[in-house]
């Protein structure tokens, strides 16, 4: 699976989170996968620079009940980008 699909598959699953746990557990499970993976720094830095970009848009475009759920996906991604 390429970073681009992963991105796109994780949008799918944060769409589907009932809950901002959820949401945030996703993130920490993307987080590993890139981890085990051995995706350098720079690889990651863009991957979550694009989905965070892409969460802009779908928060923007969706129901209200999603919204603190992408809002918590964002504030996770956050936290892993000011440790890349």
């Amino acid at each position: 699976m390429t970073l681009d699909e992963l991105r796109k598959q994780v949008v799918v699953e944060i769409k589907k989170c009932d809950t901002k746990i959820e949401a945030t557990e996703l993130i920490e499970e993307t987080k590993e996968s890139l981890d085990k993976n051995e995706i350098s720094s720079e690889g990651q830095k863009h991957f979550w620079n694009e989905l965070s970009d892409e969460l802009i848009v779908l928060k923007e475009q969706s129901a209200t009940t999603l919204s603190p759920i992408i809002t918590a996906a964002q504030n996770a991604i956050a936290q892993h980008s000011k440790k890349s």
